[in-house]
């Protein structure tokens, strides 16, 4: 919500939230409306959101990266979801060619490698 960024950042996603009825009467609840009017600043998505952090050697991207209820609801739309793969994809070749696990790399270190 509030544009946050990170040192370790594989792309930046600024689509609104996107929270479809939660409730069987169509309603949602308090919050959604509030985070929903107020709007979202671009922010961006970290490598370690992509790691699987109980699987080594796994990534995910898209709609399946590690983030809350309403993140997601903004996060998981094709435009944010084409640069994740990419850059799971670039963090794979980087952790074969350097020889190490996934989460022991850095998004600079990947595009050094890369």
């Amino acid at each position: 919500m509030t544009g946050l960024r990170h040192k370790d950042a594989v792309c930046q996603a600024n689509f609104s939230i996107d929270v479809h009825n939660v409730f069987p009467d169509g309603s949602n609840p308090a919050d959604v409306k509030r985070y929903r009017s107020a709007g979202v600043k671009a922010y961006d998505i970290p490598l370690p959101a992509l790691v699987v952090a109980d699987v080594d050697g796994l990534m995910m991207a898209g709609r399946c990266i590690s983030g809350d209820f309403i993140a997601h609801s903004s996060y998981r739309v094709t435009g944010n979801s084409v640069p994740m793969g990419e850059a799971a994809g670039l963090t794979s070749v980087a952790s074969l060619k350097q020889g190490v696990m996934l989460h022991e790399l850095s998004w600079d270190m990947v595009q050094k490698a890369t």
